[in-house]
């Protein structure tokens, strides 16, 4: 973990903040915990997720443009507790609406079939049916 760059740009120079989304983001009633596997130091938890992308709400701010491996660690009474691995990437930072926050847009890269199964099943299970 390390301090962002300060930049919300792409590497084609685009505002990742404001391009367009493919996949409505889906919230989750609980805040789970994200770990940074190759040191399993916690970086934050997760704020939203969709099988393309995620938000990590974290007390510091996240290198912007880094590639990461990520473990998200479910909660217990799911009907099946497990761990997903993903490789991402950073692509913006930003202070979050609470001060005492920051919040990383993270790009999954190279997602397994059996991880974007998993997303959707963890969706299912613990997200908001927002309309």
């Amino acid at each position: 973990m390390g301090l962002r760059n300060g930049s919300t740009t792409g590497k084609a120079g685009i505002d990742m903040r404001h391009s367009a989304r493919k996949q409505h983001r889906h919230h989750l009633i609980f805040y789970l915990k994200v770990y940074h596997r190759d040191s399993g130091e916690q970086i934050g938890y997760l704020g939203d997720i969709t099988t393309d992308g995620m938000m990590v709400m974290s007390r510091e701010p996240l290198d912007v443009d880094q590639d990461w491996e990520l473990e998200i660690r479910t909660v217990e009474n799911l009907a099946e507790p497990r761990s997903l691995f993903t490789p991402a990437r950073s692509r913006w930072c930003k202070q979050d609406v609470n001060p005492d926050f920051y919040a990383t847009g993270f790009e999954l890269l190279q997602t397994p079939r059996e991880t974007t199964r998993a997303i959707q099943q963890l969706i299912r299970e613990i997200g908001f049916q927002d309309t």
